[in-house]
């Protein structure tokens, strides 16, 4: 940086001249004309000498010396200007040097400052030829003229201040305690040449400080990267030392290359950031640079966490970091060898994403291989995958092949609950429970597995109808009492799925107890019969309870075969057909009566079904003419006949007329 001063003319053409500190000449701006300075003995050697002495004690912070010196400046001229611009310079190190400065006399010695200043400007406010001569006989003393810069900006005297600089030679400062403040004077003043003088000078720099000033105050840049790589190896960090590079990741704006490079280079020297700052401040910037983040990754990995630190940044890359992010990470850890032991929560978190599809998640699946995660993880992965999951169908499906190429087999619950309790899958659970028992899985421990399946399914009939058919040939059996209790609930949806159950179950040497059909005819839902169960349920040793038989007579469908089973159910009855007791509602009426009664005055079958069925009653004893009880009055079948003669149903009324209930002789 070069200035023009007034006060130096061209002994040719009286031009302005400008300082070359190459060729160390003052040349003439207008004819070129070179001037080197020459003094002749004017008795005022010494005292220019002792100036730069006094400068440079105080560049070294030897106050005291330089406080001898500045004693010598005043005894042979305190009015020479050397004299003057030492003791502001003494005076202004004295107040800034901590400890320099005795208590409570810092307001004086600021008052003789201004005084002091005040006294240089009266003598000149530019640069007199006496000045620019003492300056001369500095012979380009670094450290003096950083003093000079350092006193005159503090001063805010810009004149003074940039003629010394246009002096100061920044590569031959020597002081280390002068480089530091030269370098903030330079970061604060925008000087950045004069900056990566003070840098370059680095056997003369405190290197931690100038590490930390760079990283806090110089322009982003790759100048700014080749700094911090340079000082940062004479730098010194410590462990501690790492609080300052989180507060530099949290605040500063620098760009990702730079953070990471101060990352990556304070890394090396023992002062890692943490990981929380790692993952908030560079890890999140950097799914597009692949080379950046596996730095960071290398970096951390050598830095040897521990397993806080580890399991922290394996939970955020399981949780929320791109597939591309994942696999660089991971992969980078599985080159460093790093031990890990992936939980069950961090693959379910790594399962449940959104924003992954289904061949990220199985690539995911097929990183973490790398680490052999033990078969119990496993089973808790699959285990809440299978039931909790609400990924696509397709999704699913191909996440749980590839969990089960992991495993030779899984817990019973896993497996069970999966069947009984989810739907998630529709049309394709077969396809799943069909791998999940192509695993080396003990068929004795799914015993109850069908007969549970039977009792409560989540799934729609055709999905139940396929489910039940596999269990079934693979060897499994419902419960007897499980296939009744289906077999009472069926709907006509489900009719075939129930009736073919039957048959396999039968075939397979199932076997229903003795009252399977009793009990399928007592308990049917709404007593809604279905002759092909009450055919596929029938055994000719079978037992048929009183109360079987009466839901049969009065609910069972004509179908064509209603006489002939009522034949074949009443030999297997106790108790004579039509002599059990029934309760009927009848023309708003509670009746209680027999069976023969109730049929009679209730039934809706057709005219031969009914007149076949009276008759089989009547043969086997029963008798229309026994009391009833008609709400809470017990009276004469043949009463509540003819009392509601006009109002029986036109089949009542001729099996009544049939059996002689209106003649007076009944």
């Amino acid at each position: 940086m070069a200035s023009n001063y007034k006060s130096l003319k061209c002994n040719c053409c009286a031009g302005s001249l400008e300082y070359n500190k190459e060729k160390k000449v003052w040349i003439c701006q207008y004819c070129g004309n070179e001037m080197r300075r020459e003094e002749e003995y004017d008795g005022l050697y010494t005292i220019k000498n002792v100036v730069k002495q006094t400068l440079v004690d105080i560049a070294y912070g030897r106050l005291d010396s330089a406080e001898k010196n500045l004693s010598e400046c005043e005894k042979i001229d305190s009015s020479y200007i050397g004299t003057l611009i030492a003791r502001l310079c003494f005076k202004m190190f004295t107040l800034t040097t901590p400890g320099a400065c005795a208590p409570g006399a810092s307001k004086s010695l600021i008052g003789q400052l201004k005084r002091g200043y005040d006294e240089l400007k009266e003598r000149d406010e530019a640069i007199s030829t006496e000045e620019e001569a003492l300056y001369e006989a500095f012979e380009e003393n670094g450290d003096a003229f950083a003093v000079l810069v350092l006193v005159f900006d503090s001063l805010g005297d810009t004149v003074h201040r940039d003629f010394a600089e246009n002096l100061l030679d920044a590569s031959a400062v020597y002081s280390q305690t002068l480089n530091e403040s030269l370098l903030n004077y330079a970061m604060n003043s925008g000087k950045i040449e004069m900056a990566d003088t003070v840098l370059a000078n680095i056997d003369n720099i405190d290197c931690k400080k100038a590490f930390f000033l760079v990283i806090n105050k110089y322009e982003d840049g790759e100048k700014k990267r080749e700094h911090i790589c340079r000082i940062i190896g004479n730098a010194g960090l410590v462990p501690d030392d790492r609080y300052e590079i989180e507060q530099y990741l949290q605040t500063s704006g620098d760009s990702i290359q730079t953070k990471v490079c101060t990352y990556d280079e304070a890394g090396k020297k023992g002062a890692s950031a943490s990981i929380e700052y790692v993952i908030q401040y560079l890890l999140a910037y950097l799914d597009e640079n692949t080379e950046l983040l596996k730095k960071v990754i290398g970096r951390f990995c050598d830095s040897k966490p521990n397993d806080t630190e580890l399991y922290l940044l394996i939970h955020h890359i399981m949780a929320g970091h791109t597939f591309r992010s994942a696999s660089e990470e991971l992969g980078t850890m599985a080159e460093k060898g790093m031990f890990i032991v992936f939980s069950p929560a961090d693959i379910d978190t790594m399962l449940t994403r959104k924003d992954l599809n289904g061949d990220e998640k199985v690539s995911f699946l097929q990183m973490i291989k790398k680490w052999n995660v033990n078969d119990k993880t496993y089973d808790n992965v699959i285990g809440r995958y299978l039931t909790e999951n609400s990924d696509a169908v397709d999704v699913r499906i191909q996440v749980i092949q590839e969990l089960l190429s992991s495993v030779k087999t899984l817990s019973t619950n896993t497996v069970t609950d999966y069947v009984l309790k989810c739907s998630a899958d529709g049309e394709r659970k077969p396809e799943i429970i069909r791998m999940l028992f192509g695993l080396d899985l003990n068929l004795s421990f799914y015993r109850e597995l069908l007969s549970n399946y039977m009792k409560k399914s989540p799934d729609d009939p055709s999905v139940r109808e396929e489910i039940i058919t596999f269990l079934t040939d693979l060897g499994l059996q419902g419960d007897p009492e499980t296939v009744i209790e289906m077999a009472c609930n069926t709907s006509e949806e489900n009719l075939q799925e129930t009736i073919e159950y039957i048959q396999r179950m039968t075939n397979n040497g199932g076997r229903f107890r003795n009252d399977a059909l009793s009990t399928y005819l007592e308990k049917a839902r709404d007593h809604c019969y279905h002759s092909q169960i009450i055919k596929a349920l029938y055994s000719p040793a079978g037992r048929i309870s009183p109360a079987a038989i009466t839901n049969y007579v009065l609910f069972g469908k004509d179908d064509g075969t209603k006489v002939q089973n009522l034949r074949a159910f009443s030999s297997q009855c106790s108790v004579p057909l039509g002599t059990s007791g029934c309760q009927i509602n009848h023309l708003g009426h509670t009746i209680t009566c027999s069976l023969i009664q109730g049929y009679v005055l209730a039934t809706g079958d057709s005219e031969p079904t009914a007149i076949d069925i009276v008759n089989m009653m009547k043969d086997a004893g029963a008798r229309l003419n026994p009391v009833i009880r008609a709400d809470q009055t017990d009276m004469k079948f043949k009463k509540y006949a003819v009392d509601n003669k006009d109002a029986l149903g036109m089949l009542s009324r001729k099996l009544c007329e049939d059996n002689k209930v209106f003649s007076f002789l009944f």
